[in-house]
């Protein structure tokens, strides 16, 4: 049986441990989030998190610590075909000429 090739792809993931606070009960708790990418500062970090998982109840805080995780994934031709987006062509770029 002939092996099927695999599309594969370099991620960067920021793992963000969290300082979170139930407004409610005035409890904190400890969350680890995994982030797409790479954040320049805790602040940029902290923003993102908060932009997808704060809740009524439930409100990040503070980032106590980050881990920035290079990981190689990949994918099967054929699932990635069942799975993916057709995107547009891309434009070709013109060579200028002096």
């Amino acid at each position: 049986m002939k092996k099927e090739k695999l599309i594969t792809r370099t991620f960067v993931i920021t793992q963000a441990t969290v300082l979170s606070l139930n407004v409610e009960t005035a409890e904190p708790s400890t969350t680890v989030y995994e982030m797409p990418g790479l954040y320049k500062t805790d602040e940029a970090l902290l923003k993102a998190v908060k932009e997808l998982y704060d809740t009524d109840k439930d409100k990040a805080v503070a980032v106590t610590a980050k881990t920035e995780i290079e990981e190689l994934r990949g994918i099967t031709e054929s699932a990635f075909l069942a799975n993916s987006l057709v995107m547009p062509a891309r434009e070709k770029k013109v060579a200028k000429e002096a």
